[in-house]
């Protein structure tokens, strides 16, 4: 049974990564800006609206590596709580990590949802549409 459980183990953390390099989580962070000719040289030109997709990329990102850490962290509480053999430190142990791993995420997606609500109370929604599916052009 032990050794089910290490495969599995090992399989989810390799199989994490494949995961979200297909997802294109990485793609890209920085936004393109426009290319403009002045004097006969393409330069780019950024606008406020890269700034604001920006902090969307950096947002979107953070996010989704905290989903994957967290993802991590269950697994291995899990695998600690599977393995711990009736001892109460290692239950306890897990049991610890599960909730700090719980309470990290909620802080982070409570985060992420005052930045989204502030940009949403500050950005002009008439112009661009919503802060977080801007697409500058």
């Amino acid at each position: 049974m032990k050794k089910v459980l290490i495969f599995f183990f090992v399989l989810a953390i390799i199989l994490t990564p494949v995961a979200v390099a297909e997802a294109g989580v990485f793609d890209q962070l920085a936004p393109k800006c426009n290319e403009q000719l002045v004097n006969g040289e393409f330069v780019d030109k950024c606008t406020m609206c890269h700034i604001v997709q920006l902090i969307q990329n950096i947002l979107s990102f953070l996010v989704t590596i905290s989903v994957i850490v967290a993802t991590l962290m269950f697994i291995y509480a899990g695998f600690l709580y599977l393995t711990a053999g009736g001892s109460a430190d290692k239950i306890k142990s897990a049991n610890k990590i599960f909730t700090n791993v719980f309470i990290g995420f909620i802080f982070v997606l409570g985060a992420f949802l005052i930045v989204d609500t502030i940009m949403k109370t500050f950005y002009d929604n008439t112009r661009f549409g919503p802060w977080n599916e801007i697409e500058c052009s």
